[in-house]
């Protein structure tokens, strides 16, 4: 898979994918 952001490290993904579903997480169970 080719990196379109060359400076945006995988870390840096990762921590934002954690964002990410922490986030979805939280509004899933609040709608329920």
């Amino acid at each position: 898979m080719p990196l379109l952001f060359p400076n945006f490290s995988i870390e840096e993904l990762e921590d934002s994918i954690d964002c990410y579903i922490d986030y979805y997480n939280n509004e899933r169970l609040r709608n329920t």
